[in-house]
């Protein structure tokens, strides 16, 4: 919840920047590329991990068999 009140905050204040700074679009969608990599990347992280934990439960099940 917090993370979606900072993005929607960072890209209210992007929108007002490019309206009074001409904020090229390339530079906007990087910034969003950025925005992406460091709030919302950790989830999937997180969620990589406990894929690969769930994995090797799985072989040494399979192992003990």
């Amino acid at each position: 919840m917090v993370k979606q009140f900072v993005i929607q905050l960072l890209i209210t204040h992007l929108i007002f920047k490019q309206r009074f700074h001409t904020l090229g679009l390339a530079s906007l969608f990087k910034i969003l590329l950025w925005i992406n990599e460091f709030l919302i990347r950790p989830d999937t992280s997180n969620i990589e991990i406990k894929l690969h934990i769930n994995k090797k439960k799985r072989e040494t099940m399979e192992k003990e068999t």
